[in-house]
């Protein structure tokens, strides 16, 4: 706003009976701030908390497949032992 808007301005809204003075400006422009404040600092802790979830289960799903891969390697182990002791070749 021009210096001139705010002048005419603070005088017309103290007469306004919606308005209930200056105070009640400032209180709400504060409220506000303070709000918008918050609800950033909250979006950026539910951004961290998810990226901290992915971590955790891309770790999980690694851990997951390397022990398929023991067990997978254990079974074959254990086919191609029975096999050979039945007389089998296996390659």
């Amino acid at each position: 706003m021009l210096p001139i808007d705010m002048s005419l301005l603070a005088g017309w809204l103290p007469q306004q009976r919606w308005f209930g003075g200056k105070g009640a400006a400032i209180g709400a422009a504060t409220g506000a701030l303070i709000g918008g404040i918050r609800r950033r600092n909250q979006v950026e802790r539910e951004a961290q908390q998810q990226h901290s979830y992915q971590q955790q289960q891309a770790a999980a799903q690694a851990n997951q497949g390397s022990a398929n891969v023991a067990q997978r390697d254990q079974y074959n182990r254990a086919t191609t032992a029975c096999l050979q002791g039945r007389g089998y070749t296996v390659n």
